[in-house]
This record gives structure tokens, C-alpha cells and sequence, in this order.
């Protein structure tokens, strides 16, 4: 089906999708039930499916659905064609059932009179259709992941992924396949082959620039202004340098 589960894998794997349906569905029904009835190698073949087997049983319990649901999602069937009116008939002498030959009431017995009753559906049931879906999903991917003996990572909108891994030994060390899924309201999801985010380059200006010097920011140096710096002592004449007058009178 179109944006299914098989159809995403397959332009991921470039694989037919139609194919790994019908690879899924075949290796579901063919895994071995009665490891007794076979010997050798064939015996430990079947021992390993019927292990599978058991996985697999085990993790459909765990997730709980419904036959409609699992079919939806692991078969996958088309489409249904479209209606053509034009096949339809008359027959001469038929009785309608639409026409109702007993008193004209509702399925509650209250009065025509009333209205139709309205068609309120149930929000637990609502909730419980959505789940079993969302399981059905889940069981086909893990059995997909398991007949093509490789991972499968979803993506989901938001929150981490969520992987597969497949059941049995002896897997082979292989890169995972990895889809994009959308669940819908009523917990079908919608596939697509994984596209990672893209990386933005960097963004100008993410990293501070560095401050430049605004003029007026750091203080100017202040000015000699005349008379505000005191002025220079003069040097005093210290008394070794100083010369005393002689003031005595000379002797005759």
C-alpha cells in the first residue's frame, strides 16, 4: 500500500515492496511447528523457527490487536475498487428492505418524532481501536525486521526512535534500515524512507562580537590645566653649600 510500512522499506532497500510482503507473509506461515518430525540439520533449522516462533507469539501478546488489525498491517491489502453504480439492476417484483412494515420507532423505542439518534461514538472504544492499530503496526515491523534478519529504526515526529531488532542468532552485523512514521488519530502510522535533519550553517552573530571602544566609554586623560598642578619646590641651598661672609676685621 502506498506509504506503508513495505512501501517505505522497499524504496529505502530499493526492493518491490510487493515482494517483501509476500516474503513477510510466507516466512509468518511457514515457520516450523514440530522440531520432532526432522533430523540433522533440518532439525536445528526447525528448533531456531520454532524459537522465533515463540518470540514472536510472545511479543504479539504483549501487543494486543485484532485479526482485522494485524491483516491491515501485515498484508496490507489494496485499495478496494471503486464502486461502479452502473452494475446495478432492478428486479421486477422485489420488495425493498428498506420499507418498514411495523411502527415507525427508533432502535431504543422512543418516537420518531424525536430525531435520529445521534452517532456519538464511544471515546474508550475510540481509544481501544486506535491501540490495537498502533500494535498491528508494531507486530508487522518486527516481523519484517525479522524475515529480512536486519534492524529497522522509526523515526517518529518527536521523542527518540524506536528499533526493531530482529528475533533469532547468529544475525548478521548489517547497518539498520531506518523510515519516517506519522501516526494518525486512529493509530495507523504513514511511512516514508528516513530523511535526517538537515544541519543549518552556522548563523552570523551566534557568537558575541567583541565590544568596541565607544568613544566617551573610557576616561580621557585629564588635561595639564595652568595653575592646577602645584609647581615645582625650588631646590633650598643646603648648608654645606652655603657660604658664611667672614666678618672678622683683619689683625695689624
Amino acid at each position: 500500500a502506498p506509504n506503508g510500512l513495505y512501501d517505505a522499506v522497499g524504496k529505502a532497500q530499493n526492493v518491490d515492496p510487493a515482494q517483501l510482503r509476500g516474503d513477510v507473509t510466507d516466512y509468518v506461515s511457514s515457520l516450523s511447528a514440530d522440531k520432532n518430525k526432522l533430523k540433522g540439520d533440518a532439525k536445528a533449522q526447525a528448533e531456531a523457527e520454532i524459537e522465533i516462533r515463540r518470540q514472536l507469539a510472545d511479543f504479539i501478546t504483549d501487543h494486543p490487536t485484532t485479526n482485522g488489525d494485524l491483516v491491515n498491517s501485515v498484508v496490507q491489502p489494496g485499495p478496494n475498487p471503486e464502486f461502479d453504480p452502473s452494475v446495478l439492476r432492478e428486479v421486477p417484483g422485489a420488495e425493498s428492505r428498506d420499507v418498514m412494515t411495523g411502527p415507525d420507532v427508533h432502535p431504543d423505542g422512543g418516537p420518531v418524532e424525536t430525531g435520529p439518534l445521534p452517532d456519538v461514538p464511544d471515546p474508550a472504544q475510540v481509544r481501544a481501536d486506535a491501540e490495537s492499530a498502533a500494535n498491528a503496526d508494531h507486530i508487522a515491523a518486527q516481523a519484517l525486521a525479522t524475515q529480512l534478519r536486519t534492524p529497522i529504526v522509526v523515526h517518529h515526529p518527536s521523542g527518540p526512535p524506536t528499533t526493531y531488532t530482529p528475533f533469532g542468532t547468529d544475525l548478521p552485523v548489517v547497518a539498520p534500515i531506518e523510515v519516517d512514521a506519522v501516526q494518525g488519530p486512529n493509530g495507523r502510522s504513514t511511512y516514508t524512507p528516513h530523511t535526517a535533519p538537515a544541519s543549518g550553517p552556522d548563523v552570523v552573530g551566534t557568537r558575541p562580537a567583541p565590544t568596541p571602544d565607544v568613544p566617551g566609554t573610557r576616561p580621557a586623560p585629564t588635561p595639564d590645566v595652568p595653575g592646577t598642578r602645584p609647581a615645582p619646590t625650588p631646590d633650598a641651598p643646603s648648608p654645606s653649600n652655603t657660604t658664611t661672609p667672614d666678618t672678622t676685621a683683619p689683625t695689624s
